[in-house]
């Protein structure tokens, strides 16, 4: 006999990791119409001096005892790598929203990020992935560099090479975020910790070019509501989600579910952009990275939550 578990183990981490994709997806269409026309230093500053504050409290309010002792000392190298790779994530995304669509931005993150998770697991968990996953990883980078070339010829080459500048560092490191926290998870270090403690250096870095505190308290009543969803639903919530996915999912599945964004951004971003068009080689790039990504998710789920009685 033959059972599925859902809501337990890998199965659990799985709809984690697309919880976080639909509420990311999301934020991205928001954040796209607000950044193209502001600092995004600014709301660096507020989204994360925001995300910082309720992930402490969190931590403080909620008791969780480890399974087993963990040393400060043991793990602060990893904390510090992992505030610097944050820093690279979140500051590569924001400012590449400002050149960028959110629909263009998901399907580059969708070919560049399974290649850098492959890359940065084989060098820091010293694991090599399994042949279908290099394939799915290579498909994945070309459907991303056929809609870069493409979108040269039909969009602002300037704009353009801006963004996938600042994307490209920000899909690097977000590789190396799941990996090092995937690494601090598997050392017990609690998730609060984890997230109440990786954004020090984004913060110093925003505030240093970011408008006057005056200006950035000026943005943040003037968009309240956005700054609230973007800060909580789009980060908070979404980073959390992410964070518990990873713990109960290796690496390389968790990034190939993040690829599968596309599909979902497109889905939604006539309705949150106030109907932009968009390219057809961005639908077709869109369509095609969701398929090859969740082909491979499924194949992968299917074979560990299938148990065995």
């Amino acid at each position: 006999m033959t059972r599925i578990r859902i809501f337990q183990g890998e199965s659990l981490g799985l709809l984690l990791v697309l919880s976080y994709v639909i509420l990311s997806s999301t934020k991205d269409i928001i954040l796209e119409r607000i950044l193209s026309i502001s600092n995004p230093a600014d709301y660096l500053v507020i989204v994360f001096g925001i995300a910082t504050v309720i992930y402490w409290l969190v931590g403080k309010v909620t008791p969780y005892v480890p399974p087993k002792r963990f040393s400060t000392q043991a793990v602060l190298p990893a904390m510090l790598a992992l505030n610097i790779v944050t820093l690279g994530n979140w500051f590569g995304l924001y400012y590449s929203l400002k050149y960028l669509s959110a629909p263009a931005v998901s399907v580059l993150y969708a070919g560049v990020i399974p290649v850098a998770t492959l890359i940065i697991n084989a060098a820091i968990r010293k694991t090599i992935a399994p042949r279908r996953e290099l394939l799915c990883a290579g498909g994945l980078f070309l459907i991303a560099f056929y809609w870069f070339a493409e979108s040269l010829s039909v969009t602002a080459y300037q704009n353009t090479v801006l963004g996938l500048t600042f994307l490209i560092g920000s899909a690097c490191t977000i590789a190396s975020t799941t990996v090092l926290s995937k690494k601090l998870s598997d050392a017990q270090v609690p998730t609060a910790v984890v997230m109440a403690h990786r954004f020090y250096i984004l913060l110093l870095v925003a505030l240093a070019l970011a408008s006057p505190i005056s200006s950035i308290i000026r943005v943040l009543f003037d968009n309240i509501l956005v700054v609230l969803f973007v800060a909580v639903g789009g980060t908070v919530v979404s980073l959390w989600a992410l964070q518990k996915g990873i713990e109960k999912t290796d690496p390389m599945t968790t990034n190939l579910i993040i690829s599968a964004g596309p599909v979902i951004t497109l889905a939604m971003y006539p309705i949150l952009s106030g109907g932009s068009s968009l390219s057809i080689s961005t639908y077709f790039a869109a369509a095609a990275v969701t398929l090859i990504s969740m082909t491979n998710a499924f194949y992968k789920a299917r074979s560990n939550m299938m148990i065995k009685t």
